[in-house]
């Protein structure tokens, strides 16, 4: 692991637990950004690069995509199981045609919904990125 401050290895198990090395726990006293890096600790955050080593947090705005994505991939497998499914069960049958068909539709299938999952992904990362940007030249 490393440390979520500087991005140094940490190598004690005291440093995996306070996610810091021995150089930002003793900064932390004076610097502010260590602060709200530990209390911003279990929220759903994304880091942005900022002056020096030091990394700015900010918490994504778009849950709802994201679970859009989720949604989207979890279509994806069941299109690929489903179309796998079919195609054992036309095999079965004795159908070559169908179980070919099977086969391709499934594919097809996944990579659409899985474009889509991705897509969601994506527009939320730029909307991320672009509201990093946007905030760096208010400063």
């Amino acid at each position: 692991m490393v440390c979520k401050v500087c991005g140094n290895d940490l190598l004690s198990i005291f440093q995996l637990k306070s996610k810091l090395c021995d150089d930002c726990k003793k900064d932390k006293k004076t610097n502010s950004l260590v602060d709200e890096t530990e209390k911003n600790q279990n929220s759903n955050e994304k880091n942005f690069p900022n002056e020096g080593n030091k990394i700015m947090k900010q918490k994504t705005d778009y849950p709802v995509m994201q679970a859009l994505a989720k949604y989207f991939n979890f279509i994806a497998i069941t299109n690929a199981i489903f179309g796998v499914l079919f195609a054992v069960f036309s095999l079965i049958n004795g159908d070559i045609v169908f179980f070919f068909a099977g086969l391709i539709l499934g594919v097809i299938l996944w990579a659409i919904s899985k474009f889509f999952s991705e897509l969601m992904k994506i527009i939320a990362d730029i909307a991320d990125n672009v509201k990093a940007i946007r905030h760096s030249l208010e400063k």
